[in-house]
């Protein structure tokens, strides 16, 4: 006969405890893994809400550029800037047929001015004929900027015959100059022999970026790519235009509020109704924008500036416009704040078509 013991009342009670603890670690260690799930879930939306805005600043970047381009292609250019809306029929020409240049005093302004674009995207257009010449055969152009920031004689003919060495064809050495053997002799990436192609790029010519690494100038801004040294007085961007005719603060309000009324058409004009004398001869100004524009593009979803050079050939060949060059820094060159202030169009794509 088997008899069945009953198993000590504190064995039992040991026994539930540890069951209830094995519970209690299993829910824990659930608890804790449903935590981390959920903080890995939380992760993956942040992450995908973040690429979702940054896709979207892109296209509205994208969108942005597009627009305007359509716009140089199918609407007037004065020498105020670019007509944003449709004009009636013959409005723009005078009774000999012959298409008027005179500003309205609404367009979209060619002098760096930040707009709002689509979406949260603001934009500037520069005029690249109001910036100074990197490709110019007339180098000196670039000596009285150079001089304004107190650089001595030496050095400013240093500087000058660097570049004029970095952009001509040869290997010849300048008075002062550079070419490959002294470039490789300190690490440096040799000079192209070539016109600069981006205003970037000049930091790469030795010596200049010593120059260009003073943060409280606004120099990547005020350079273009191009041969011509003409300068549009029209689309001078404000700091330099102030620098450029030595005036003062309330000076350059003037001047400007003066130039937005109704932009400049010859330099007896500018110095009548500016006050102002101009320091170059007349053949060193223009007052009608050239055909290669800036274009500047800002979001604060991207954090990046994207600059695009853009030439619109009309009925060129290759189609209404080309694009020069295009890259994005995280210099932003300009005061991309005054976009909130300034009185820019909130324009849409299918409102500039019709």
């Amino acid at each position: 006969m088997v008899v069945i013991r009953p198993r000590p009342r504190s064995l039992a009670r040991q026994q539930q405890g540890f069951v209830l603890a094995a519970s209690l670690w299993m829910l824990a260690i659930i608890f804790m893994l449903a935590g981390s799930f959920h903080t890995f879930v939380q992760r993956k939306v942040e992450a995908a809400l973040q690429a979702k805005a940054a896709i979207s600043a892109k296209l509205d970047q994208h969108s942005t550029a597009q627009t305007l381009s359509y716009m140089f292609a199918t609407q007037r250019v004065t020498r105020g800037g670019l007509v944003p809306y449709r004009e009636l029929a013959g409005s723009h020409r005078d009774a000999e047929g012959h298409v008027l240049s005179d500003s309205l005093g609404d367009e979209i302004r060619l002098d760096g001015t930040w707009y709002r674009g689509l979406g949260g995207v603001f934009f500037s257009l520069q005029d690249e004929a109001g910036l100074l010449p990197l490709n110019s055969s007339v180098v000196n152009r670039l000596g009285w900027l150079l001089e304004a920031h107190d650089l001595d004689a030496i050095k400013v003919g240093q500087l000058l015959a660097r570049l004029a060495d970095y952009t001509d064809a040869n290997d010849l050495i300048r008075l002062s100059g550079a070419e490959a053997q002294d470039y490789a002799e300190v690490g440096l990436a040799l000079p192209s022999n070539d016109y600069l192609r981006t205003a970037p790029e000049l930091r790469r010519v030795m010596g200049w970026s010593e120059w260009l690494a003073d943060e409280s100038l606004n120099l990547p801004a005020w350079f273009a790519p191009k041969r011509s040294s003409l300068i549009n007085l029209n689309t001078v961007p404000a700091d330099l235009l102030a620098l450029m005719l030595g005036i003062s603060v309330a000076e350059l309000e003037g001047l400007l509020h003066i130039r937005e009324e109704r932009a400049f058409n010859k330099v007896a004009d500018f110095q009548a109704r500016s006050g102002v004398r101009l320091a170059w001869s007349e053949d060193f100004y223009r007052f009608f924008p050239s055909n290669r524009i800036k274009l500047r593009m800002a979001s604060a979803e991207l954090g990046q500036l994207q600059v695009i050079g853009i030439q619109y050939t009309a009925r060129g060949l290759l189609g209404p416009w080309l694009v020069d060059y295009n890259y994005t820094t995280d210099q932003m060159d300009g005061d991309r704040s005054s976009a909130e202030r300034a009185p820019g169009p909130l324009f849409d794509a299918q409102e500039i078509k019709e």
